[in-house]
């Protein structure tokens, strides 16, 4: 075989293919010399970061903290057979080499510990020297669990916070396609998870949309309250429910019913569509 150095291999065709495919944190030394790139439209980006003028600036370490609240009372909510008494998350915090802190959350639902445990392990030695405006290499499609997807997401929010700090803009800005975004952001009331079928639990579900109409929510979602079929609940049962719950809160407040297994109703209310109950 002949030898070759590694010029006259990157220069051959599978040279050439295995440069494409190196990560680009690993290729930032070669940045160093590269003319300034032409200023990228925000609407014709690739990915999210595309365009950012990249600064030296690299993941040093990451630490991920479980925190829970325990709550003293019998539960802090309860929807059909599920009974929440405490509320997880797992506080991620990234280090890089100029001194800033980038801080996030990824998923509250994956268990803290599972979180730490596999950014420790996976994720740290992963990321350890790279630079964190390849965020978008980096942490895609990463996720091949839960817990993997969670722990990534809480990187990636964190570097994304890096990036803000760094260009000292807000991320929503860096992120949005519009040239002027607002900083604007539409709520709405999430509740409807305790609502009892088996003991007046349609009226318990109208008064709280009355109530998160009387303190301003123009938009209420809710869950489908306690198991259907220990409730004997059918959607001949339910039907009529949702149409005492939209003259209630009248025509313009939004209700939205968060989808479960067997059932889609449109937000509107004004029809229903199941598939099987």
């Amino acid at each position: 075989m002949k030898n070759m150095n590694r010029r006259h291999f990157l220069n051959s065709s599978g040279g050439a293919m295995l440069s494409t495919m190196t990560p680009s944190y690993l290729k930032s030394e070669y940045r160093k010399n590269e003319p300034p790139r032409p200023a990228t439209k925000k609407a014709d980006r690739s990915h999210p970061a595309e365009g950012l003028e990249r600064e030296n600036i690299t993941i040093t370490d990451i630490k991920v903290t479980p925190l829970s609240y325990k709550h003293n009372g019998e539960y802090l909510w309860r929807c059909a057979g599920l009974y929440v008494w405490k509320a997880d998350a797992a506080l991620v915090q990234v280090f890089t080499n100029q001194g800033i802190v980038g801080i996030a959350e990824g998923s509250p639902y994956r268990g803290p510990d599972k979180l730490k445990a596999y950014t420790d392990k996976y994720i740290t030695p992963i990321l350890k020297g790279a630079n964190v405006f390849d965020v978008d290499f980096l942490t895609n499609n990463q996720g091949h669990n839960s817990v993997a997807e969670g722990a990534w997401a809480g990187v990636n929010n964190a570097i994304w916070d890096i990036i803000g700090k760094a260009k000292g803009l807000p991320v929503y800005k860096l992120l949005s396609n519009d040239e002027n975004p607002s900083n604007q952001v539409k709520i709405y009331a999430s509740g409807g998870v305790s609502h009892a079928w088996y003991d007046h639990g349609d009226e318990d579900l109208i008064e709280e949309a009355l109530k998160y109409k009387s303190e301003g929510y123009d938009t209420f979602k809710f869950r489908n309250g306690t198991s259907w079929k220990y409730s004997q609940l059918t959607m001949k049962k339910y039907i009529p429910i949702l149409e005492r719950l939209r003259k209630a809160v009248g025509p313009e407040f939004k209700l939205v019913l968060e989808k479960f297994p067997g059932v889609l109703i449109r937000s509107s209310m004004n029809y229903v569509r199941y598939w099987k109950i």
